[in-house]
This record gives C-alpha cells, structure tokens and sequence, in this order.
C-alpha cells in the first residue's frame, strides 16, 4: 500500500487580489514560524504557541477552528499522531523526536470575507531540525495560467516543478520535457536554471520564489 502524503496548495485563477496576497502571507509567516521550532525534544504545544486563536481568525472556539491550523504525523495512515492543534496540544502535549515524519497546515480568510488562504508542507524530523520534503513550491501565490504566475512576477510552470525537484535532489538527473527532448536542472549560484535540449536550445529559468513574510501587525 505504501507510505501517503498530505499538503495543501492555494492557487488563484487568472488574478490574485491584494486581500487574498495579504492573507497568502500572514498564512505563509504562521507556517513558517511553526516549522522553525521543529527539532527533536520540542513539544507540540510550544509549536501551535505560535498558531493564533480560533477568534483571530473568524470562529468561535478551538473546536470550530480545529481542521484550519493542524498537524498530524502522516505515515501508513494520512492522519496519525503526533496532533499539533490549540485545541488539544496546550493540556496535552507530545514530544518530538527524530525521524518522525508529519504534516503542518494553516489557513487564514481575507478580509474581503470569503476568500482566504491555505497552505500544508510534509516534514521529516532531522537530528538537530527539521526538511521539508513537499516539492510543489508554495511560498508565494500561484495564479494559475500559462505561464504561471506568482505575486513576484511570471514563473514558467514547468521550471518551477523542474527547479523543486533539483532542489530536492544532491544530483539533480534529467528530466523528459514535455514537448519533446531532455531538461538537465543545473544548481547555480543564482537559482535553478534548467536547459531544455530538444531541437533548439531554450533556456528556462528557476530562481527562489520565497516572498518576504514579514510579521503581521497586530
């Protein structure tokens, strides 16, 4: 049957309004700020300290909110323990120890009042930390189209999953293009640029998309 995964991607049709880029990044931040406490002998209530309560964000208690900013460990099974939730994790909390693998996710509504934003990556607990080995990038909007575009600027959708994967990979191998031929991912100084080698030599080009989270204000 083999191991599942589990991660959420938001993606925006043919725009993103400034509300829905807006909440993409305080959603982004609140994720991030939970990963970076990852690392063996933390606890799951120090790691959702940093989720906001349930009435921040539009619901009346932990209960309503509980699916929204979660964790679960993801294995045999899509959801296991351990359980990161404010609803559960503050009374009961569980240690984190090397090798576990599992998921985090965060949501937060725009203040338009019905769009909003939703991101999840799949880590692996590493001795002194944690990776992140969800491939698909997410730290910006992606406003889906050809060529796709993200708040930053245009990015070619085929080079963005090409620029994930040799990301991911210490010998990035090559890759069929879709329209024929071969893409080799090369690792420079200045991003992921990968070369298309099918008739006429096209370059494509990855650099890091990763948008500035800054802290939201209060």
């Amino acid at each position: 049957m083999g191991y599942r995964t589990c991660y959420y991607r938001r993606f925006a049709v043919a725009s993103g309004s400034r509300v829905l880029v807006d909440a993409y990044k305080r959603c982004r931040y609140y994720l991030d700020a939970a990963i970076d406490l990852i690392r063996p002998g933390a606890t799951t209530d120090e790691v959702v300290s940093v989720f906001r309560r349930a009435q921040e964000f539009g619901f009346p208690d932990e209960e309503a909110a509980f699916a929204l900013q979660l964790g679960h460990g993801v294995g045999l099974s899509i959801w296991e323990k351990p359980i990161f939730s404010r609803l559960v994790s503050l009374d009961h909390p569980e240690e984190i120890s090397e090798g576990m693998v599992f998921a985090l996710e965060t949501f937060w509504p725009a203040s338009d009042g019905w769009s909003a934003a939703r991101i999840e990556e799949q880590l692996v607990v590493t001795a002194d930390g944690c990776g992140v080995i969800t491939r698909f990038p997410a730290e910006d909007l992606v406003i889906a189209g050809k060529p796709y575009y993200t708040v930053g600027g245009s990015r070619n959708a085929w080079a963005l999953a090409i620029g994930a994967i040799a990301r991911s990979v210490a010998s990035p191998p090559a890759y069929d293009h879709p329209a024929g031929g071969a893409v080799e991912p090369r690792i420079t100084s200045s991003g992921v640029t990968s070369n298309w080698r099918g008739g006429a030599s096209i370059p494509r080009s990855c650099s890091s998309i990763r948008c500035a989270a800054v802290a939201p204000s209060s």
